[in-house]
């Protein structure tokens, strides 16, 4: 009689021929099994309770096609929903500020948990997919033991199913649940990767913040005494003699601006309005003052001499009581201004000198356009000054005077129209200038008196354009008051040729009154006096006259109150999605729905009982002593080779029955 444990075909069955089969031998014989001694629990498991044959019947007939599998199908639903709902959240978090995120959990936790819930659920289906895969395989073919141990590890954890791999070497469907299972393990680093963060300045307010400006320019006071007849060009004219008062701010500005500033930055604006700490301006324009520099060192002349070097009022020899004789030498620049502009000690070292200056430079202002080198054609001089410079090495007592080589500079701060971009950023505002225009309206400046066009083109055919009228007058009080001839106001342009937006203002206002009060206070000697101390510390003339424009243009913005309105920005995390870390999850879902309906669908064809990795199920198909005698005795053996243990899953009357054999 054949041992029941011999794997026989059925009349009339057909087992399906894969390309995984194991060949029987032509004379197979039976495996005689002595009934092993029974242990406690076999003899519990024996003394359990069996299902008849008729219920389990009954209960098979009434089974549905996917029943069973309603916690899967349910796991799955949930996973494609958390897929979906992760995929929705995504899109509307995609280039959203952090700040409208109004949820109660952070945007990475929700996706966290969507992540979470989907991994979690689709490994579960899958794994009783892996379970109920290992019946589905072994009703279809004969497969040795070591296959059935590997399905039932690959539905339990990642690690069986690299075990499944193996074995299968992914040549069969039941490869692609394990693949999608050990995918799961690198999901969550692709989930993690989706969201970037990214800041960028945005707009947020419009004509909300204020940088000021300067339209026009009115500053200073003069109070008319009386009426005085002077001699010009051989004729008497009548001028209006006026008491002159500067403005206190364009006189004190006017002397800090050249002090210690010789390596400074531009200063900034004042009274800049920006409540976010970052905003932009529109291009802009204002009236302001500009600076430009000459070398002139080609008029220097060198004269020498005996006696006392006492010309200049820098020097200590000019107010000294004692007298001497030595041999000097002497630096001037010819300067037709009033103030000698010269350099000049006793010959040798400077620490050997007997009248060393107490500044290192010389000085003189002129307001006549005729009276400079470089500015003869300036319509909007305010003033120029040359300044007159020996070298360093002389004064680190390197090199005698007699042998030094001095430098001279011509700087004229003019009258001008500025056009601005500034920005602020941080708090910190940046504002550069883009243009600079010294041209003045050709019809403005014009006299208003009787007399005024006459005596007008008197000025001009001896002084040329100026805008100083008589400034020697002007400066040297006559009396109590300085004769003036009134004119309307200076008017400053920007050229139409320029560059420059519609919106930007190109015409702008100065007051003759602010000419003349800025041009004395210039002219005044004990201003003068400050200025060329502060140069004579001063490492770099040119950035120290630039710096005082940009403080007198700063004043005067001031003073006129007009604003420059801008946009207030502010900097906004965005949040920003990486789709194409997304392509693995979409693998990953797609091929876990697909093996997991197809496993379902199989296990219905087959007509399979829906045990998945119930171990209970499993018991009662291989619950008879025989059996467990049979598989204790080929795991006794010397060899322990679970491959020449063959199984097969065949059908009974009251269910699956799993067959042992060799």
């Amino acid at each position: 009689m054949q041992s029941k444990y011999d794997y026989t075909e059925e009349p009339g069955t057909n087992v399906p021929d894969y390309s995984l089969t194991y060949e029987r031998s032509s004379s197979p014989s039976p495996v005689n099994h002595t009934p092993a001694t029974e242990n406690e629990d076999d003899q519990e498991l024996e003394a359990s309770p069996s299902l008849s044959s008729g219920q389990q019947k009954h209960e098979h007939k009434n089974r549905g096609c996917f029943r069973g599998w309603g916690l899967e199908i349910f796991s799955l639903f949930i996973a494609i929903s958390a897929f979906i709902s992760l995929i929705t959240v995504l899109k509307k978090a995609d280039n959203l500020p952090i700040i409208d995120w109004i949820f109660l959990l952070s945007l990475n936790a929700v996706v966290s948990a969507l992540s979470v819930t989907m991994r979690t659920l689709l490994a579960f289906a899958i794994g009783s997919c892996l379970g109920q895969g290992k019946w589905a395989w072994f009703k279809k073919r004969q497969g040795s033991l070591s296959r059935f141990i590997a399905f039932d590890n690959a539905s339990r954890g990642p690690l069986g199913c690299v075990s499944l791999i193996m074995v299968l070497e992914s040549r069969y469907w039941a490869s692609l649940g394990a693949w999608v299972t050990l995918l799961l393990l690198i999901l969550d680093p692709c989930v993690q990767s989706l969201i970037t963060y990214k800041g960028q300045i945005d707009i947020m307010g419009q004509n909300d913040s204020r940088i000021p400006k300067a339209t026009r320019l009115d500053v200073g006071q003069w109070s008319r005494e009386h009426a005085s007849a002077y001699g010009i060009d051989t004729e008497n004219h009548f001028l209006n003699t006026y008491h002159i008062f500067p403005d206190v701010g364009i006189a004190t500005i006017s002397v800090l601006g050249f002090v210690n500033t010789s390596t400074s930055q531009p200063s900034k604006p004042p009274s800049v309005s920006c409540q976010t700490g970052n905003c932009t301006w529109p291009i802009y324009s204002s009236l302001g003052v500009c600076s430009t520099c000459f070398d002139i060192s080609e008029h220097i002349t060198k004269d020498k001499g005996f006696g006392m070097p006492d010309v200049s009022v820098l020097s200590p020899c000019h107010d000294s009581s004692v007298t001497f004789a030595a041999n000097y030498t002497t630096y001037s620049v010819p300067y037709d201004s009033g103030r000698p502009l010269l350099i000049q000690n006793t010959d040798g070292f400077a620490n050997r000198s007997w009248c060393l200056p107490r500044s290192r430079v010389g000085l003189s202002a002129a307001f006549r356009p005729n009276e400079t080198y470089s500015f003869a054609n300036s319509t909007s001089l305010l003033a120029s000054f040359v300044v007159l410079q020996l070298p360093n090495n002389y004064w680190d007592y390197q090199i005698t005077i007699e042998d030094s080589m001095p430098k001279a500079t011509e700087c004229a701060l003019e009258y001008c129209g500025r056009v601005y971009e500034a920005v602020v950023r941080n708090g910190d505002i940046a504002e550069s200038t883009i243009l600079e225009s010294t041209s003045a309206v050709i019809d403005s400046f014009q006299p208003t008196g009787e007399y005024s066009r006459e005596l007008l083109d008197v000025f001009q055919r001896k002084y040329g354009n100026f805008v100083s009228d008589m400034t020697l007058m002007a400066f040297t009080e006559i009396g109590n008051g300085a004769p003036l001839l009134e004119r309307n106001d200076l008017q400053m342009e920007i050229p139409i040729t320029a560059n420059v937006p519609e919106h930007v203002q190109r015409v702008f206002n100065i007051t003759q009154t602010s000419i003349v009060t800025m041009m004395r206070t210039l002219a005044d000697s004990t201003t003068l006096e400050s200025i060329t101390y502060a140069l004579s510390n001063s490492t770099n003339v040119i950035a120290t006259f630039d710096n005082a424009a940009h403080l007198l243009s700063n004043r005067m913005r001031e003073i006129d109150g007009s604003m420059a309105y801008g946009s207030s920005e502010q900097w906004v995390t965005y949040t920003h999605v990486q789709w194409r870390f997304l392509a693995l999850p979409i693998v990953v879902v797609v091929a876990g729905c697909l093996f997991v309906i197809g496993t379902i669908l199989d296990s219905t064809r087959l007509q399979l009982e829906t045990k998945k990795t119930d171990l209970l199920s499993t018991l009662i198909t291989v619950v008879d002593p025989e059996t467990r005698a049979f598989l204790r005795k080929e795991k006794r053996g010397k060899d322990k080779d679970e491959d020449k243990v063959l199984a097969k899953v065949d059908k009974e009357e009251d269910g699956l029955v799993l067959r042992f054999f060799k």
